[in-house]
């Protein structure tokens, strides 16, 4: 057996752990069942974890057919919040608790789908897709810390980006498109750090204000960092060849 390649394992299921971050001690399980979860995300007031996963008769036999699912801490309640053919997955809840931003895609049997990025409100209300056409599917949701929009990486024209989405909509939005953006975090000060890289070169961890990424700077290389572009977005009907992210106010 090659390097990297693993043996015969017993079946099993990919369960979710929660462990004080203080004092550690025995992690507590919180799912339970013949299912697998993926992507836990914490509510805003730390009693709900949401989850993906495919929670349902003969899961093992669906395929691109998981959920959004609310799990109650206290009582480990599962709710599932989203209910149609085709896979939803990574929960991004709002850090004021009432959005969940997440990624999926209607199920048409096709070889191959791309992805868009909804919204609902935290009891699973109110879904609406919040950027759709896009080239690629989203990935890396960060939500803004003042509630405003969230932040995502997409693939566009074969080269990765850092984009943003803000919830109100409108008929020209400012969008930063960070090219060559690998991965993307972002502090509750509008601080974040990136890890970007050109084609043929390693990857570098860079700091920026998200606000103002022109000015990023590099923390792992000497090496000058790549330029960045500011676009304006406009509305579906511009005619742009990069199509744009539909804009919502959440709530509307």
């Amino acid at each position: 057996m090659g390097p990297g390649r693993r043996g015969p394992v017993e079946k099993g299921y990919t369960h979710v752990f929660t462990l004080d971050a203080v004092t550690g001690g025995t992690p507590r399980q919180i799912t339970d069942g013949k299912f697998s979860h993926a992507a836990p995300e914490w509510s805003a007031d730390g009693r709900t974890i949401y989850v993906s996963g495919i929670r349902k008769p003969d899961a093992e036999y669906l395929d691109n057919d998981s959920e959004i699912y609310a799990i109650d801490l206290a009582s480990l309640a599962v709710t599932a919040l989203t209910d149609p053919q085709g896979p939803d997955a990574n929960p991004a809840a709002s850090p004021d608790g009432k959005w969940i931003a997440y990624t999926g895609f209607d199920d048409r049997r096709f070889t191959s789908h791309v992805s868009s990025l909804y919204l609902m409100d935290r009891a699973g209300g109110g879904k609406r897709v919040w950027a759709g056409a896009l080239n690629d599917s989203p990935s890396n949701i960060t939500w803004a810390a003042d509630n405003s929009g969230i932040y995502y990486l997409v693939r566009e024209l074969a080269a990765p980006r850092s984009t943003s989405c803000p919830r109100r909509r409108r008929s020209a939005e400012a969008e930063w498109r960070l090219a060559g953006t690998q991965r993307l975090s972002v502090a509750s000060n509008g601080q974040a750090a990136a890890v970007r890289s050109p084609p043929l070169e390693p990857g570098h961890v860079a700091a920026f204000d998200i606000t103002h990424p022109s000015a990023m700077k590099n923390w792992s290389t000497s090496t000058p960092t790549f330029s960045t572009a500011a676009r304006w977005a406009r509305s579906k009907s511009s005619g742009s060849r990069r199509k744009t992210a539909s804009r919502f106010r959440a709530g509307s």
